[in-house]
């Protein structure tokens, strides 16, 4: 098919719409012109020549009616030919007309106005109102678009705010509430830990309370054995029946045991009743109260050579007392301490030859405990006495007090009960003379020192009573028959009551002089010392052993502050200080510290005291002047 620039010359009009478009723009481009350039009629094809052969093909076909409607293009050019043939003024209304027509279906595009010729300037400003009008809809348009588009816009920034503030809330929230649970968590650990400390504290306490009335508990009986029994002391089985050695008198033994592990002490103490030992053990029973558990003689023969003792066997953190066979002390049955009672647990025996024990018939010798009574040495004996004292002391001075129940507020009134306790007990003081001995009966001294210089002074009790004591005739006889026995008790003032701190059995006496007996007070500034010098005599001379004791208050207790001792035996001495030996030279320089103990009658009367309570009646002096001394 040939296609032509203008139009299909073989009948194919609907093809040629390019060119058809191309001629309408045209024509009306012609018709602007004439317009403005107010032109009369000029026919196209003189003002188009490229339009002469397409306006020419259009003619021929407005004569001829086609068989199929005509395009819109089609009808457009050739309503567009037909006005460029109608007069002026029609022309122009047509224009005007279609124009308007136009202008109201489509806005004026921007690229036309810029293409406006200059012609169009010359205008007259008039004519120029409806472009501006023209140019002022699309701004208003655009304002009220801006506007909307600046209220959508601060619609979605307060949304945005909105989101934002309500997202900082959560988070403040959030963290609120983690402070909060911290807080909380943080209170909670304290409540733990305060809880912890509390029952910690409490069970401290309960534990400390316990401890407490346990050592009540066992000074009161401590207290109550030595009175009955005297206070632990030994004495020469020598002068007794020409046994080499010594044997604890007495309450001679204590020692705070856990028997049956369950955390709860048991007091053990052993005492010897006319030459004959005793152990007994005392703990709570079912009723919580502090009574005798258990009781039975230790191990001991007649014959006075032989040891006495008692036997603790400890496995398993258990301890058991051996209960000796009536016939044969080396057979024993271990005794265990359960459910508030001792029963049978295991048999025991003693090898003699080999020095082994051995229980249900295994060898355990390492897990036994012998605890010698008799046939000691005498520095060993010296030594218990001291360590059991000691301990019977440390009951006293870590209870409150039980030697004095009395409630009071002044020292005074405390130690004056413990006065009058004393007195009641072993009889006021009275001077008392025979047998070319002058003596203090009863409670023999009461002074009042301060032996630490704290300002609040201690009270010295001295006082005499009588001990059963068992001997042997030449004939080999058991007798028992009483002496009397000095003792000396200090006691202390916590604040509120009084403390028993320090007793001992036994005053000084000199050497070569039974009948002298005393007591020594060393001053020096503000403080006092207790002094003390034993001499025992035995094998009619032959044997000798002097100690001398200085004793110094700490505050709550006497402890060691000196000693000196020697022994002599057959002519051989062996000197001692503070346990270590010492020769001859030295302890003469620094041995003989405390009045009479070298021996001689004369001391230093500035720094010591001497206070007797016995004397030969030649030397009684003003004796008797400590009964009024006393009463006051």
């Amino acid at each position: 098919m040939k296609q032509s620039n203008y139009f299909d010359f073989d009948g194919n009009i609907e093809s040629s719409s390019s060119s058809l478009s191309f001629l309408n723009d045209t024509l009306l481009k012609n018709a602007d012109a004439i317009e403005s350039e107010k032109l009369e009629y000029v026919p196209v094809a003189e003002n188009v020549p490229s339009a002469k052969p397409l306006l020419e093909s259009l003619s021929d076909i407005g004569d001829t009616a086609p068989a199929e409607p005509l395009s819109s293009e089609v009808t457009a050019a050739l309503e567009a030919f037909e006005h460029m043939n109608l007069p002026r003024e029609e022309l122009r209304k047509e224009l005007e007309l279609k124009r308007a027509e136009k202008e109201t279906l489509e806005p004026p595009k921007p690229k036309r106005e810029k293409k406006e010729s200059k012609k169009d300037e010359k205008k007259p400003k008039e004519e120029k109102a409806p472009v501006e009008d023209k140019k002022e809809a699309p701004e208003e348009e655009k304002k009220e678009d801006k506007k909307e588009e600046l209220e959508a816009a601060r619609e979605k920034l307060k949304e945005t705010v909105k989101k934002v503030r309500e997202k900082k809330e959560k988070k403040e929230v959030s963290k609120l509430k983690h402070f909060f649970i911290i807080v909380l968590l943080f209170i909670f650990l304290i409540a733990v830990f305060t809880g912890v400390i509390y029952i910690f504290m409490r069970s401290i306490n309960k534990e400390n309370d316990r401890a407490k009335q346990f050592n009540k508990n066992a000074a009161q009986v401590c207290s109550d054995y030595s009175s009955r029994y005297g206070n632990i002391n030994y004495e020469n089985l020598y002068d007794l029946y020409k046994v080499e050695g010594c044997r604890l008198t007495g309450l001679c033994f204590v020692r705070e045991l856990d028997f049956d592990d369950d955390g709860e002490s048991e007091l053990m103490l052993v005492y010897n009743k006319n030459g004959k030992y005793f152990n007994e053990v005392w703990g709570y029973g079912s009723e919580k109260k502090f009574k005798m558990l258990y009781s039975d003689v230790a191990a001991q023969t007649d014959n006075k050579a032989d040891d006495a003792y008692s036997l603790l066997y400890h496995s398993k953190n258990k301890y058991y007392i051996a209960k000796f066979d009536k016939d044969n002390i080396n057979k024993f049955t271990l005794m265990q301490f359960k459910r508030n009672m001792f029963s049978k647990k295991y048999d025991g025996e003693y090898e003699a030859k080999t020095k082994a024990y051995s229980v249900d018939g295994k060898d355990d010798t390492d897990a036994f405990e012998r605890i010698r009574y008799s046939v000691l040495k005498e520095e060993k004996a010296s030594a218990q006495v001291d360590e059991i004292s000691a301990l019977i002391e440390s009951f006293s001075r870590n209870s409150e007090g039980v030697e004095s129940p009395h409630e009071t507020q002044t020292l005074e009134n405390a130690y004056y009960q413990i006065v009058l306790d004393y007195n009641k007990k072993y009889g006021v003081c009275k001077y008392v003379k025979e047998d070319g001995v002058a003596y203090m009966d009863g409670l023999a001294v009461v002074d009042l020192i301060d032996f630490d210089g704290d300002g609040k002074k201690e009270l010295v009790l001295v006082y005499r009573k009588p001990v059963k004591v068992r001997d042997e005739t030449a004939s080999g006889d058991n007798i028992t028959y009483e002496v009397d026995k000095y003792y000396c008790d200090i006691y202390r003032y916590s604040g509120s009551k009084a403390i028993l701190t320090y007793t001992n059995e036994g005053l000084s006496n000199k050497s070569g002089n039974t009948t002298d007996i005393y007591y020594i007070i060393r001053n020096e500034k503000n403080k006092a010392y207790y002094c003390l010098n034993s001499f025992t005599v035995t094998d009619y001379g032959h044997h000798i052993n002097a100690v001398s004791t200085e004793y110094k208050f700490d505050g709550t207790e006497f402890v060691s502050n000196f000693k000196a001792s020697y022994n002599t035996d057959y002519g051989y001495t062996e000197y001692y200080l503070e346990g270590k030996y010492a020769n001859r030279y030295e302890f003469e320089e620094k041995g003989y510290k405390n009045p009479f103990f070298d021996g001689s009658r004369d001391y230093d009367k500035k720094n010591y005291k001497v206070t007797y309570v016995q004397r030969k009646s030649a030397d009684a002096g003003d004796l008797s002047g400590m009964e009024k001394k006393t009463e006051k």
